[in-house]
């Protein structure tokens, strides 16, 4: 499965999404992140159960300090 966030980039950014990755459980295969004139994209494949947990982990990652958007790619 494959989501795309988009972000004010600042320090820390990568961290707290990692965290929400850790805290639903949800492994990560693929990461690839861009960061140009102060704004982040980062892709990522992961690993989910079902769509229960894509959508609450998009949910949360919505609500990250300085995130625009977290979708489904």
């Amino acid at each position: 499965m494959d989501i795309e966030l988009t972000a004010h980039d600042r320090s820390g950014l990568l961290k707290d999404v990692g965290e929400l990755f850790a805290q639903e459980k949800i492994n990560v295969v693929r990461v690839n992140t861009l960061s140009q004139d102060d704004m982040a994209r980062m892709e990522f494949t992961l690993e989910v159960k079902d769509i229960a947990q894509l959508a609450r982990f998009l949910a949360r990652a919505g609500h990250l300090r300085g995130v625009h958007s977290a979708r489904r790619k």
